[in-house]
């Protein structure tokens, strides 16, 4: 039977404990509230909004009027609501740091864990928080047992950072990267499912695809690489 929550007390912490938390079942779990007030973007519920509005542009991000911004995935261009959020949060922090710190920011990392889980569709107890992706490939990729003889797959479209990665941990460990080359403009999926099928080995150790590339304009076909992998 499944029970309350127990509090634990370590250093100045003063909260339920994490592990229960996480693995309550919906029924018996209870979101802690939240202090702020949140952006709910209702209005985008039935349908996104369209692409190049103005008026989108105008209403959420602080970009200039000149400037039509196409570099999302590097850096800036935040939505103003998300950016006055982080304020909100600080000023609310601010006014009485150790009730944040001591009783409400390890409850609320748990309703962020679990309702995340819930729309990745995995176990809450499965997933962890990271700063950053670049953070969170190092920490799968460092995770790995390479050996000499084992080869690393990836394609010529995997992000600088994470191309650094694999031949950092490929030269420490004596494993193989095999790097294939997309003959960009790209007319369609099936050149990438193509291209993988006939140069992704058998008894590869690793393959890594990145689903949204940062330096192409389109989305890789990731379901059918996975189940090429699979295969193999």
């Amino acid at each position: 039977m499944e029970h309350i929550t127990s509090k634990r007390d370590f250093g100045s912490f003063h909260s339920s404990n994490v592990q229960e938390l996480l693995q309550l079942s919906e029924k018996y779990y209870v979101e802690p509230v939240i202090p702020i007030e949140m952006p709910t973007f209702h209005e985008y519920k039935q349908g996104p909004p369209e692409f190049g509005s103005g008026h989108f542009k105008e209403k959420h991000f602080f970009l200039e009027n000149d400037c039509t911004f196409i570099n999302h995935g590097a850096f800036g261009a935040v939505l103003k609501q998300a950016l006055e959020t982080s304020h909100n949060w600080q000023e609310y922090i601010e006014r009485q740091p150790l009730r944040f710190f001591d009783r409400q920011i390890l409850p609320l990392l748990v309703l962020v864990t679990r309702r995340l889980a819930n729309f990745v569709g995995c176990p809450c107890t499965d997933l962890i928080l990271l700063p950053n992706v670049t953070t969170a490939m190092n920490c799968v990729v460092k995770s790995q047992k390479f050996s000499p003889g084992d080869t690393v797959y990836c394609l010529n479209l995997t992000y600088g950072a994470v191309r650094k990665l694999l031949k950092h941990v490929c030269s420490e460990t004596g494993a193989t990267l095999q790097e294939e080359f997309v003959q960009l403009p790209v007319k369609n999926e099936e050149e990438i499912v193509d291209l993988v099928m006939e140069t992704l080995q058998p008894g590869t150790k690793l393959a890594l695809f990145d689903h949204v590339p940062s330096n192409v304009p389109f989305i890789l076909p990731i379901k059918k690489l996975v189940e090429i992998c699979h295969s193999r």
